[in-house]
């Protein structure tokens, strides 16, 4: 019994986990800017006691009411950044309190807690460049390990509670897990023996982990010798152009098609994101994509993969749910965007350069944070343009 205890309440967080590390003024896209940062009671009430830390501080909630996790607002300048940042892009806070004395809100990021009565789990987000930058440097970087235990000094950290995860989800989402992330099939194949798994799962009785890992090697069996018949690049223009021209998902920040460096086009043909037409997105993409079938680094299916699991491990409380083959969906929408993106700025000098990779899937991640109903448009729209998204959700992969 107290094995099984044991077994029930086991923690994990993806290795990379244990390597990160905060690289704080030397960041390309700092967690520091554009945010609104909540504070919690305990610290709110804590920076009021302080007079310069009680100046940058107010009331003001954005987008919420008042509770306790969200007691308080850190003021921003008028730069949009953290009026806690200093000159140097050092945390104020973390240098003359240390770091017990962050908020919740930043001692967490880029880290995503969940609780479940029978599982805890420790993802990172990709919201983080740092965090991206280590997915894709290590091919193990997101195997799965043991999440050490909190130390005494350490910041302290919001905790999403999920309640249990029942043995029939659990058994689904490690099952794949481990499928997507030991499977010798490409990413675009193995999403299709995902959407199988998901399907038999949601129309059956419990089904071990054991059970559904024979189910998804023996689809693997099956879709080895399967080749694409058209080039799949033709439905990745079709469904990635509109989320990115007409629904102006990435408009309101003008990245990345103009903060990060686009080569081969002057400013005058790019423009903003406002002025980018269809035809310059369309033409750039057909460019510019051959370069990413070149020998590289950073042209390895693994990578592709770890980016995957590394979002996949942010949604593992949509898998407690009967929505998992919707946020599966989802997560391929959003990396096939992250892909299309760094195709359209890839350059040659840019091929084997992770920290570059790490930055437009951090671009990538902020700005699609929140755009679920974007997204469900344009699943309804493959829908109703091909008869079965089963069949073309996977190709946004290939």
């Amino acid at each position: 019994m107290n094995n099984q205890k044991k077994l029930d309440n086991v923690s994990f967080q993806p290795k990379l986990g244990s390597e990160f590390q905060c690289v704080a003024e030397k960041c390309a896209l700092s967690c520091c800017v554009g945010w609104n940062v909540a504070l919690d009671k305990d610290t709110y009430r804590q920076y009021k006691k302080d007079a310069d830390l009680a100046q940058k501080i107010t009331k003001k909630i954005y987008g919420s009411s008042r509770s306790s996790q969200a007691f308080g607002t850190i003021k921003k300048n008028a730069r949009g950044e953290c009026s806690m940042l200093t000159p140097e892009g050092l945390c104020s806070v973390q240098k003359s309190l240390g770091e017990r004395a962050l908020s919740k809100t930043c001692g967490t990021f880029p880290r995503v807690n969940f609780h479940f009565h029978n599982l805890n789990i420790r993802s990172f987000t990709q919201e983080c460049p740092e965090v991206a930058r280590l997915t894709v440097t290590s091919e193990d970087a997101m195997n799965l390990v043991d999440r050490p235990k909190a130390k005494k000094d350490e910041s302290r950290q919001f905790t999403f509670l999920c309640g249990s995860f029942s043995s029939k989800e659990k058994n689904l989402f490690f099952a794949l897990y481990n499928f997507v992330n030991t499977s010798s099939l490409p990413l675009w194949k193995k999403i299709i023996a995902a959407r199988s798994a998901i399907s038999t799962v949601n129309g059956s009785a419990i089904l071990s982990e054991e059970h559904l890992s024979a189910m998804l090697f023996e689809k693997q069996l099956e879709l080895s010798s399967a080749e694409l018949d058209f080039d799949p690049a033709l439905i990745q223009m079709e469904s990635l152009v509109p989320l990115i021209i007409e629904r102006s998902l990435l408009n309101d920040t003008n990245i990345p098609l103009t903060l990060l460096e686009i080569n081969g086009m002057t400013d005058e043909e790019t423009g903003s994101n406002n002025d980018i037409s269809e035809k310059q997105l369309l033409e750039l993409f057909i460019k510019k994509r051959g370069l990413l079938f070149r020998p590289s680094k950073l042209n390895k299916d693994w990578v592709w993969t770890n980016l995957f699991l590394s979002h996949f491990l942010t949604i593992v409380d949509d898998f407690n749910s009967r929505h998992a083959l919707l946020a599966l969906d989802f997560l391929v929408l959003q990396q096939a965007l992250l892909k299309f993106i760094y195709i359209c700025t890839l350059t040659p000098h840019k091929m084997d350069d992770p920290n570059y990779l790490g930055l437009v899937s951090a671009v990538v991640a902020r700005k699609t944070k929140a755009c679920r109903p974007t997204f469900k448009r344009t699943l309804e729209d493959l829908r109703s343009k091909h008869g079965n998204e089963s069949a073309i959700v996977p190709l946004l992969m290939a």
